[in-house]
């Protein structure tokens, strides 16, 4: 029996695989599985490289990308606001016209919600902070809005009890059309219609001459 080299079979030739030497003497076969596995070890290798390797082009292509998504302005929310202001209260209705302001680079429109409240005050051994009135309302963009205010009883107390003039703070929260959230603060003052006239006409009187004095001009 032949057991390395060519073997002919009907003429034609074919390769015997090779045989090694076992235990006991005995020859067996010689497997190629290691040989095999080297071969498939590079193919994944090389067709990993090809998948995962980053081109000149693409990565020409993704610098791009991220400069143009640099480039791009980024729109920021900075909320709706209230200005400086004086506002009168209404007695009949018990309310106070507030201006509030919705920024005009705003996305869609701005909810706003405007809370009237003090600084802390001291209440018995320790300090609280009072709720004066709120209102909720929904601006354009860009929009100018005088929202009224209900005064709640504690409010009007706060104003009557302090000379007719308060000067909380008008926080106002809002939002835009894609949930960006903003809260502003700004300090206004309330007064009641009765105490301001009341101060426009003793200024009035203290600019007039009296009656019983005589004039400095006869």
């Amino acid at each position: 029996m032949q057991l390395d080299g060519d073997v002919t079979s009907g003429g034609a030739m074919r390769r015997q695989p090779r045989m090694a030497a076992g235990p006991g003497g005995l020859r067996t076969r010689a497997t190629a599985a290691p040989r095999r596995a080297r071969l498939a070890g590079a193919a994944c290798a090389a067709a990993a490289c090809g998948l995962f390797a980053v081109t000149p082009l693409a990565a020409s292509a993704a610098g791009s990308r991220s400069s143009r998504e640099a480039a791009k302005p980024v729109r920021s929310f900075t909320g709706a606001f209230a200005r400086r202001q004086t506002d009168i209260l209404n007695a009949k209705s018990g309310t106070v016209a507030v201006t509030v302001l919705c920024p005009a680079r705003t996305s869609k429109d701005c909810s706003v919600k405007l809370i009237l409240r003090t600084s802390p005050v001291k209440i018995g051994s320790g300090e609280k902070v009072l709720t004066l009135g709120t209102r909720s309302a929904t601006m354009r963009p860009g929009a100018t809005a005088k929202l009224d205010v209900k005064l709640s009883s504690v409010g009007l107390r706060a104003l009557r009890s302090n000379k007719g003039m308060l000067r909380p703070h008008a926080l106002v929260l809002s939002e835009d059309g894609e949930r960006h959230h903003a809260k502003r603060s700004v300090k206004i003052t309330l007064k009641e219609a009765s105490a301001n006239k009341e101060r426009g006409k003793s200024k009035e009187s203290a600019g007039k001459p009296s009656e019983e004095e005589p004039s400095s001009l006869y």
